[in-house]
């Protein structure tokens, strides 16, 4: 696999999909969730996905996190296919490329902060990184170097996230896929949450996705992309 400096093409595209189709079956009865959507995502650009709920929006990020497989269509990451790939390379992917954020924080709670940001760098294939130094770096840039020691149950909601995205970056990846960061969050937090997101693509060069029901989030965005039955539609 390339390294991160070689994780896109000479482009700058980070993640090409063309024809991404998904169905489900039961018995004889097949949805189509996904109906052949393309979509180019390039290095630091954050691109706003919104839509109605059912259109296929979560569907999608499970397929461009290579948690889903496609039923048709093509998909690469950093310029390498990933369509046909078994579940232990699409790990490697998913830990050297990608880094997820949710709505719940999915926080270890027995863990410090520092603790947390630190563990996706110890199940690194390749340790690019000293653990506990880029959790330290990550968790000062957003604000939170006061916090290190802190565990998840002594942290409010937005810190939390905070946390929860350092820890998505913490093997730098050149992509971050995040479903309804601010959902859980009131409006102050949401946009601390806003601000770190746009943090690392100012400073980090990391492209973001943004699944979300946020006006701000869009308004921010350097795209949007309205998602409508499995389908891009013109965005509103």
């Amino acid at each position: 696999m390339p390294e991160n400096g070689d994780q896109m093409t000479e482009n700058g595209v980070v993640l090409q999909g063309d024809g991404l189709t998904k169905q489900f079956r039961s018995g004889d009865l097949v949805v189509d969730a996904l109906r052949g959507v393309d979509i180019t995502i390039k290095r630091g650009e954050i691109v706003a996905i919104i839509g109605p709920s059912g259109s296929g929006k979560s569907t999608l990020m499970g397929i461009l996190g290579g948690l889903d497989s496609l039923t048709e269509g093509r998909l690469e990451v950093g310029g390498v296919d990933v369509t046909s790939m078994g579940e232990n390379q699409l790990a490697e992917i998913r830990n050297a490329y990608i880094g997820f954020v949710f709505q719940q924080f999915n926080l270890m709670p027995t863990l410090t902060a520092v603790e947390n940001v630190a563990l996706p760098i110890q199940f690194a294939s390749t340790r690019k990184f000293n653990p506990r130094e880029r959790a330290t770096e990550l968790l000062t840039t957003f604000g939170l170097q006061d916090r290190l020691k802190n565990r998840p149950s002594q942290l409010s909601g937005g810190e939390q996230q905070r946390v929860a995205i350092a820890r998505a970056l913490a093997n730098d990846p050149p992509l971050l896929l995040c479903d309804e960061p601010t959902g859980a969050l009131d409006t102050e937090n949401g946009n601390l949450v806003l601000d770190t997101l746009f943090q690392a693509q100012a400073k980090l060069g990391t492209a973001v996705i943004i699944v979300t029901h946020d006006p701000r989030v869009a308004e921010r965005a350097n795209r949007t992309l309205v998602m409508t039955d499995g389908r891009f539609g013109p965005a509103g």
